[in-house]
């Protein structure tokens, strides 16, 4: 359950529902609480909030996982390319190796 601001109108839903009796909504703005509390496994003193948890990160220079989400997902997928041959480099050097081998020079 969530609180949700929809059509100027707060409401408290089930999450994954869209505003109650409305097909569409024009805005819609979700209220998320604060983080909890918790123990800090860097410095192990408590961590209280969104703010504190930004102040402890840059006091430590650490980051969140999260913030790593779509370069992550990005990079996976240029493995896969490589794997799977459809990197547009890698025709371009195997055509550079065999020439090189053929020819004893190589383009570049």
């Amino acid at each position: 359950m969530r609180y949700v601001f929809c059509d100027e109108h707060m409401t408290f839903e089930p999450k994954g529902e869209d505003c109650p009796g409305k097909a569409e909504s024009k805005s819609r703005l979700t209220i998320m609480p604060d983080l909890p509390d918790f123990v800090s496994p860097v410095d192990g003193k408590v961590v209280h909030g969104r703010a504190g948890l930004r102040e402890h990160n840059s006091r430590h220079n650490v980051t969140n996982v999260a913030d790593f989400k779509d370069t992550w997902a990005k990079q996976r997928e240029q493995r896969e390319q490589v794997f799977q041959g459809r990197d547009s480099s890698r025709r371009e050097d195997i055509a550079r190796a065999v020439d090189k081998v053929f020819n004893g020079r190589s383009k570049k």
